[in-house]
C-alpha cells in the first residue's frame, strides 16, 4: 500500500471513530442555540394559566419565541439601513377562548 493508501485509511478510521465517539443530541450548542431549538416545538397547554382577557381558565398555550428589534446602521454608501438583532427570549401565551396573544 502507498502512501495515499495509507492516508486514506488512517483518515477513514478517524472519520468513523469521530462519528461513534461524539456525543449525541447537540451537546455541544451553546445555551442560545439550545434555546432556539426549543423555540421549534409546538405550544404547550398550560392549565393553571386565566386568560387576562375573558377570564378563561385551562385554554392558555404557551410558546418560547425569540425577540428581536430593530437597530439602524448608516452606511454612508447604501444609506441607512435597518436590521434585527436578538434581544433574548419570551413566553408567548395563546386563549384557546378569545384567539387573544400576549407576551410575557
Amino acid at each position: 500500500m502507498g502512501e495515499t493508501g495509507w492516508i486514506i485509511l488512517i483518515s477513514t478510521v478517524v472519520v468513523v471513530a469521530w462519528g461513534f465517539l461524539k456525543p449525541q443530541g447537540g451537546a455541544y450548542d451553546d445555551p442560545k442555540t439550545q434555546m432556539r431549538k426549543l423555540t421549534r416545538e409546538k405550544p404547550q397547554l398550560v392549565p393553571a394559566l386565566v386568560c387576562p382577557h375573558c377570564q378563561t381558565k385551562g385554554k392558555v398555550t404557551r410558546k418560547l419565541k425569540e425577540k428581536f428589534r430593530k437597530e439602524q446602521t448608516k452606511i454612508y454608501q447604501l444609506g441607512p439601513t435597518e436590521y434585527t438583532k436578538s434581544d433574548g427570549f419570551t413566553h408567548e401565551h395563546r386563549c384557546g377562548n378569545c384567539s387573544s396573544v400576549w407576551n410575557v
